[in-house]
């Protein structure tokens, strides 16, 4: 069973894809539109297949899943709500109007698909993109939340197998990602088909989870074969491969390339890594301070408001400053940003997490207590 204590590095590494994505939203007014948001977005993805994993593989799940789900429920429903409510409001004090079936796109997770069609959408004076559009990158997680588990509980003791599912899955995404642009065509697919769909970027998530699964398998004692694929993507050699790939996954930009390989490349980029940093624990390094660097672990913390809050903040900001010079919206885009990310991280996200996690506990601890079970150690 593997631990699962706070990584401080993976805190760091949520901050640089968040700042990713927040300086290529923020800057656009400014003309600026060289930073790779959508990388952020797919780093992100890759740290919830990780770090859901290994809490699921140190979970005892013996009894059910009960605990999981409400924690995942407590840690992201409280800043979502806040977040449509904080929309709804700020928009309304613009003049502008958020259709209900947005709000229910959002709240049952299929704002991705909404999105790709095109039917979200901000009825006022302004033309903005409407802010709870930003939500679609949350609908492909929630999509793996519900099915990843119940595969987690179904391989536990069998990790190898699991490790050959998701093996699975990044080749299935691959192939269906190439079969949409070779066969239906890319121009033929409606905008953001494939950057949004969660059949077309699983397996962002799947790469993050195929690392864990193999941290798991190589602590068995069968487990050589997942330990020398550690060892060799931990090795500098590996590490600077996974660099310039992740490098030319940014720099061709052919737009066929962009939609079918480029996720894959990028995907394979990160393992080493997340090899070097998680598994072999690497020594002190310029990456690893920068990444454990305080404020950087802040920002990491703050990431799930940040990313929501940004977008809202540019929609204000845009309005607000409807008459001002770019710099201005930016300046209004940051306050607002950051004055809604503050407020629910310390007045909703905190709390409720908290709430629920004791709840999780009681849940857990009276399954156990019913089936004569003992807690299992949490090292």
């Amino acid at each position: 069973m593997q631990s699962a204590e706070r990584l401080p590095a993976l805190d760091g590494l949520r901050a640089v894809s968040i700042l990713l994505v927040v300086a290529a939203h923020w800057l656009e007014p400014a003309g600026v539109r060289w930073i790779p948001g959508g990388l952020g977005v797919t780093i992100f993805f890759f740290i919830s297949g990780f770090i859901i994993t290994r809490l699921l593989l140190a979970e005892d799940t013996r009894h059910g899943l009960a605990p999981f789900y409400v924690r995942r429920v407590f840690r992201l429903a409280p800043a979502l709500v806040g977040f449509v409510v904080a929309s709804w409001l700020g928009l309304a004090a613009f003049g502008m109007h958020t259709p209900p079936a947005d709000i229910a796109a959002t709240l049952l997770y299929y704002a991705n698909y909404w999105n790709v069609y095109g039917i979200f959408e901000a009825h006022g004076p302004h033309t903005i993109i409407p802010p709870l559009a930003v939500t679609w990158s949350l609908a492909v997680e929630e999509h793996f939340y519900m099915l990843f588990p119940l595969l987690v509980v179904a391989y536990r003791s069998r990790p190898h197998r699991l490790l050959a599912v998701l093996v699975a899955v990044l080749l299935g995404s691959f192939a269906w990602r190439l079969a949409l642009v070779l066969g239906v065509g890319l121009h033929a697919l409606p905008n953001n088909r494939i950057f949004m769909g969660t059949d077309t970027r699983l397996d962002s998530i799947a790469y993050g989870c195929t690392v864990s699964v193999m941290a798991a398998c190589a602590q068995r004692p069968d487990g050589r074969s997942s330990r020398a694929w550690l060892h060799a993507l931990a090795h500098p050699l590996a590490v600077t491969a996974g660099s310039l790939l992740m490098l030319a996954s940014l720099v061709v930009r052919s737009p066929e390339f962009r939609e079918t390989l480029r996720y894959s490349l990028q995907g394979l980029a990160l393992m080493p890594l997340f090899a070097l940093l998680f598994w072999r624990r690497s020594p002190a390094t310029a990456l690893r301070g920068l990444l454990e660097w305080p404020p950087m672990v802040y920002i990491g913390l703050l990431s799930y408001s940040l990313y929501l809050y940004h977008f809202l903040g540019l929609a204000l900001g845009v309005m607000a400053g409807a008459d001002q010079p770019a710099g201005v919206q930016v300046a209004l885009a940051v306050c607002f940003g950051v004055a809604g990310t503050l407020a629910s991280y310390y007045l909703l996200e905190t709390p409720l997490r908290r709430r629920g996690a004791a709840w999780a506990e009681r849940i857990a601890a009276t399954r156990r207590s019913a089936s004569g079970g003992i807690a299992p150690s949490r090292s």
